[in-house]
């Protein structure tokens, strides 16, 4: 058999591994090896978060930008119904929003109604109040007051 004394570079080895300074060594290596693997886990986590975070945002924003598209169809379709014809009476808008079935399709609209608007002069030879009334509606020039005004491009809609 061969005694370790027949390998000298063997013992020399074993007993260098076997002193407090080489556990020493291994131990900050150790710690610096958990360290450094807790921050980079910390910031692929950090980093996993913030794109969820921006991924829902976007997703959030096509939403509501879709669903504000399409409340300003509906509002369109308004316009071109008012267009379409000189006078819309009570009964033509009601079979309007019966049509539209605004329930179920536009769940956010609580309220679709229409005014109409009567200059003081008109109003008090017929002798109704000048205040807008929510029953009816008559087309008005663009730009009037109480004219739904909009811009398709820039998806605004505004009241005059």
């Amino acid at each position: 058999m061969d005694s370790p004394s027949s390998y000298p570079g063997a013992v020399r080895f074993a007993r260098s591994m076997h002193n407090p300074y080489t556990a020493w060594i291994i131990l900050g290596v150790s710690l610096l090896l958990t360290v450094g693997a807790y921050h980079l886990s910390e910031r692929f986590v950090q980093k996993r978060a913030e794109d969820r975070f921006h991924y829902r945002a976007l997703e959030l924003e096509h939403a509501i930008t879709t669903r504000l598209y399409l409340y300003e169809q509906l509002l369109w379709s308004g316009v071109a119904l008012m267009n379409a014809s000189n006078t819309v009476d009570r009964e033509d808008f009601r079979q309007f929003v019966n049509t539209m079935n605004i329930d179920r399709r536009w769940p956010g609209i609580r309220v679709l109604a229409t005014a109409s608007w009567c200059a003081r002069m008109i109003c008090r030879a017929i002798s109704i109040p000048s205040a807008p009334r929510v029953s009816r509606i008559r087309h008005q020039t663009r730009g009037a007051p109480g004219t739904l005004l909009g811009n398709h491009l820039s998806g605004t809609v505004r009241l005059a």
